[in-house]
């Protein structure tokens, strides 16, 4: 079993950089799932929220951490995805009701917006 100090500074060796830290980003909220999952072993929240206030993209990330318990292994997540509520919320008024099509097509519309922004912002001239 290790000590805390050998813990702590086992997971410093294993922690990404920011520019690490922002090609995950890139990678995993320009794909199709449009979130990013990383365990805090790799990078903590302040640097995450850091990283998404100095890229200007604070009105569309979230970020989160979250307890994580698989059988024996506990651990803390952090995940970075879209605030959707502020789709949710600007189709509503435009559309109305949640059910219609419009709505969908709106939802889907803002969430394909905040995906280009943040490609532009997390990866660049890729």
């Amino acid at each position: 079993m290790l000590l805390k100090d050998e813990k702590y500074e086992s997971a410093l060796k294993m922690s990404l950089n920011e520019k690490e830290i922002t090609e995950r980003l890139c990678v995993s909220l320009t794909s199709y799932l449009s979130c990013c999952i990383i365990n805090e072993e790799y990078a903590d929240v302040q640097t995450l929220i850091k990283i998404v206030r100095n890229l200007g993209l604070e009105n569309i990330l979230e970020v989160k951490s979250f307890y994580s318990s698989l059988g024996s292994s506990e651990h803390t997540v952090i995940v970075v995805r879209f605030k959707v509520q502020v789709c949710e919320k600007k189709c509503e008024n435009t559309c109305g009701s949640r059910e219609s099509e419009c709505f969908g097509k709106c939802f889907f519309e803002c969430i394909e917006e905040y995906k280009k922004m943040a490609k532009e912002k997390l990866c660049g001239s890729e």
